[in-house]
């Protein structure tokens, strides 16, 4: 073989060893781990497993996600979205409520009675989304996508249709928000964590609980609290979020698959939520609960009227023209 060939068959060798090479590379399985607060059968788990599930589907097989359950990754609530920013894990769901200290666009979710259903809900998550989009981006970080929990009421040992009944409450409150909502009301709340809640409920320190049905049932004070007062005072929001680089170093056709994944988890969640409300109202209901679905409009208004102080809070932290694009486009939503 002369010079010229044994260099064509060594470029072709060469060449064809760097095609294997990066064929290799291609085909293997990229591995992630997810941080989840909650226990597997949690409504926001459930969602990160839908988002594994579908990943994995729709990469076919190229990507696969560990889901670490009941916060078994070790890393605190309130440092999850520190630690997806720097890549030490690269996706997380994070209960918003435990981080909107931090992300002012969002905390418009948790003024009290701003919205007065999951539909509501829904619709103001969707009108302030590009504020925290761009508060995501700002930590280096991808929001993929949300789901919600069931509408936070009362439990209670009587009936709560006025604002007379709710100042004879010894009520229990699950934030700092919704406390002082409640304090300018005229109410007598306290805020206390979930599991001091058992204790002052036996004691009497307690006879009324602001959490929802889904957190209710589980403690079981359907066996004791014989009345659930739907005030839709707020609805959690779990969202998922990714290390951006760890997103953006991905082939189009992987990243397009993590992005599909995320919009179809968003409605299995939704829709999963709906479905868990009309179980947790019979399940209530089998249980001698007496289920109040509305209450009155003008009660309704003296609740809404406490939380102006909050919201007029809430458009000073993210500015008159941002606070005036969310709002108007939350009516919008909520009205079509």
């Amino acid at each position: 073989m002369d010079i010229g060939n044994r260099t064509g068959a060594l470029r072709s060798f060469v060449i064809g060893t760097l095609i294997a090479a990066a064929t290799a590379v291609s085909a293997e399985t990229i591995k992630w781990d997810m941080a989840e607060a909650f226990a597997p059968t949690a409504l926001p788990s459930l969602a990160s497993a839908d988002f594994a599930r579908l990943v994995k589907e729709k990469s076919a097989g190229r990507i696969e996600i560990t889901v670490h359950y009941n916060g078994s990754l070790g890393i605190g609530e309130k440092d999850v979205l520190t630690s997806v920013e720097q890549g030490v894990v690269p996706l997380s769901s994070t209960m918003l409520d435990k981080v909107q200290a931090t992300m002012p666009p969002a905390s418009v979710q948790f003024i009290p009675f701003m919205a007065g259903n999951l539909k509501d809900a829904r619709a103001l998550w969707a009108a302030a989304r590009p504020l925290n989009e761009a508060h995501f981006a700002k930590l280096n970080q991808v929001l993929l996508f949300e789901s919600f929990g069931p509408p936070v009421g009362v439990w209670s040992k009587k009936p709560v249709q006025s604002l007379a009944e709710l100042k004879t409450l010894k009520l229990r409150t699950n934030h700092p928000t919704n406390t002082k909502a409640f304090q300018i009301a005229g109410a007598s709340p306290t805020f206390m964590a979930w599991g001091d809640v058992p204790a002052a409920l036996s004691t009497g320190l307690i006879d009324a609980v602001v959490t929802s049905c889904e957190s209710g049932i589980s403690a079981k004070f359907q066996e004791q609290l014989k009345y659930f007062t739907r005030l839709d005072i707020e609805i959690g929001i779990f969202m998922v979020h990714m290390h951006k680089p760890t997103l953006d170093k991905l082939p189009p056709d992987l990243r397009q698959a993590v992005l599909d994944a995320a919009a179809q988890a968003s409605q299995l969640a939704y829709a999963r939520t709906v479905a868990r409300l009309e179980e947790n109202t019979r399940t209530m209901k089998a249980a001698g609960v007496t289920v109040a679905d509305t209450i009155p409009a003008e009660f309704r208004g003296h609740l809404k009227k406490a939380s102006e102080t909050l919201l007029t809070d809430w458009k000073r932290k993210v500015g008159p023209e941002n606070a005036e694009k969310v709002l108007g486009d939350f009516e919008k939503r909520r009205k079509s």
